[in-house]
C-alpha cells in the first residue's frame, strides 16, 4: 500500500508540475490560482495518505499533536491547581523524569521498528503528560514570579525537544 500511494504521490506531483506550466504560459488565467492551489492540496494529501501507511506512523503523528496541545494548554498559562501538597508534586515530577527517561531510551532502541515505536510513542506521550500535568500543577501554586517564568520555559523546552525527537524517531 505504501508503494501504490507514494504512486499516487508521484502522480499528483506530476499533474501539480503540468499545472504551474499551464500557469507559467498563461499569464491571464484568473483560474490559475486556484487550480495550482487545487494541485498542491492533491499531492499534500496524497503524501499524508502514504504517511499513515506506515506502521507507527499514526501513533507518533498523534503524539506529537497531543504534545502540540500540551504547548498550548503551557502557553495560555492556565495551570490547574490539584491541591496536592508541592512536595508531593516534586516527588511525583522526579518519579515523572526518571520514567520520561527510560521512555526516551525505549524510543530510541525501537525507532528502527515501526511497530514497536508505535507503542513506545505512545507510551512516551503518556509518561510526558503526566509530567507536564505535575509541573502545570506546581506552577499554579507557585507565588513567585520569576520561579514561575522559569518553570514555564522549562516545560516550553521540555515539549519543544520533545516533539523534535518524536519527528526524529
Amino acid at each position: 500500500s505504501v508503494i501504490m500511494m507514494a504512486k499516487d504521490v508521484m502522480l499528483k506531483s506530476a499533474q501539480l508540475v503540468i499545472e504551474a506550466q499551464k500557469a507559467m504560459n498563461n499569464f491571464s488565467d484568473p483560474n490559475k490560482s486556484y487550480t495550482l492551489a487545487n494541485a498542491g492540496k492533491e499531492v499534500s494529501c496524497a503524501l499524508n495518505k502514504t504517511m499513515q501507511c506506515i506502521p507507527g506512523q499514526q501513533e507518533v503523528e498523534d503524539t506529537i499533536s497531543n504534545i502540540n496541545n500540551l504547548t498550548t494548554q503551557i502557553n495560555s498559562a492556565k495551570f490547574p491547581k490539584s491541591g496536592r501538597p508541592y512536595g508531593e508534586l516534586q516527588s511525583q515530577l522526579n518519579r515523572a523524569a526518571d520514567q520520561l527517561t527510560d521512555a526516551t531510551s525505549d524510543v530510541v532502541q525501537t525507532a528502527p521498528n515501526p511497530t514497536q515505536l508505535a507503542s513506545t510513542t505512545r507510551h512516551f506521550g503518556e509518561v510526558l503528560g503526566n509530567m507536564m500535568e505535575c509541573s502545570m500543577d506546581m506552577a499554579g501554586q507557585t507565588g513567585v514570579g520569576e520561579t514561575k517564568t522559569q518553570m514555564v520555559s522549562t516545560m516550553m523546552n521540555v515539549t519543544s525537544v520533545s516533539s523534535t525527537f518524536l519527528s526524529s524517531a
